[in-house]
């Protein structure tokens, strides 16, 4: 793999498995059950 050959790290050591994403929504509600959700699962970073 390309990675092994040339001992690249995976973005996710580099930023202690922290990463962003960028969330639209037609409305606030569903921007808020998403949040929801995520909270739930123990993967929104605030």
């Amino acid at each position: 793999h390309k990675m092994e050959h040339n001992q690249a790290a995976l973005l996710s050591q580099l930023t202690d498995g922290v990463h962003l994403h960028t969330v639209e929504a037609l409305n606030k509600d569903s921007i808020t059950k998403a949040e929801m959700l995520l909270k739930k699962k123990g993967i929104l970073l605030e």
